[in-house]
């Protein structure tokens, strides 16, 4: 961002507010704000590939109760930014360009709540797809969609992607079907910056080296199968990349978001 450039805030909760009404909608809007950015008197947009740290702060954001972020572009049009993450009081997220952007609570079905993930078929369910899941192994060791150098000892199998004990650094992931000679297999990816970015490994010196990358034609197609038959590790599954007798790791579980 220029270094002279200058932001301007606008609250705009009440106007979006009361046309979410207006339109019969459920949703509340917690926080909305016009953002603008100045560069002396023309107006700033990020380059492309370049997007901008954003974070809205508002007594009212809460941790528990953010379900969606909206940017609202200039001609109306509304684009779900599904990477984002929320503390009390604070959204943060990367804006790949300025207008109006909106903290909604969506409210969900009075049967909604996390829950573990007990066979294949739960990963691409309607309610996975849509929710995601938070990806684990051992007793809380959540993967996250950051990534480190190959050698970090905090890293998932000596790769490259990172673990958290604290779920509120867990990346949000999905799977997609892959139909291969007639059996089923997956692939699995979460956001970075807005961006879809699949899992891939590559095997070296006997390690598994777990990367993100975003064409998902070099993506890991994977083996994913239950372990409910280990009582040591009930819900879980075992991933392995196809074709190849090394796992790229067990998940201890999966739990919608």
């Amino acid at each position: 961002m220029p270094n002279n450039a200058r932001a301007e805030v606008t609250d705009v909760t009440e106007s979006f507010e009361m046309l979410a009404e207006k339109d019969n909608e459920e949703n509340h809007i917690i926080a909305a704000y016009d953002i603008t950015i100045m560069n002396g008197s023309k107006e700033y947009q990020p380059q492309e590939g370049k997007p901008i740290l954003v974070e809205i702060a508002n007594t009212d954001i809460k941790k528990d109760n953010v379900s969606v972020l909206w940017h609202i572009k200039d001609d109306g049009t509304k684009e779900e930014i599904k990477d984002f993450t929320v503390k009390d009081g604070k959204v943060s997220f990367y804006a790949k360009g300025f207008s109006v952007y909106a903290v909604v609570e969506v409210p969900l079905p009075a049967s909604s709540r996390m829950e573990q993930a007990r066979q294949t078929s739960d990963l691409v369910s309607e309610r996975g797809q849509e929710a995601g899941f938070y990806v684990y192994y051992g007793y809380g060791n959540y993967f996250t969609n950051k990534v480190k150098s190959a050698n970090s000892n905090n890293a998932v199998n000596n790769g490259v992607i990172e673990v958290d004990t604290d779920i509120d650094e867990a990346a949000v992931w999905r799977f997609e079907e892959v139909v291969q000679s007639g059996n089923t297999y997956y692939k699995m990816y979460t956001y970075v910056e807005d961006v879809k970015k699949y899992i891939y490994s590559t095997h070296t010196n006997n390690e598994n080296n777990i990367g993100l990358m975003e064409d998902a034609s070099q993506a890991d197609i994977l083996e994913i199968a239950s372990s409910n038959n280990n009582i040591n590790y009930p819900n879980s599954f075992y991933i392995k990349k196809y074709d190849t007798e090394k796992n790229i790791c067990n998940i201890r579980a999966a739990d919608t978001v």
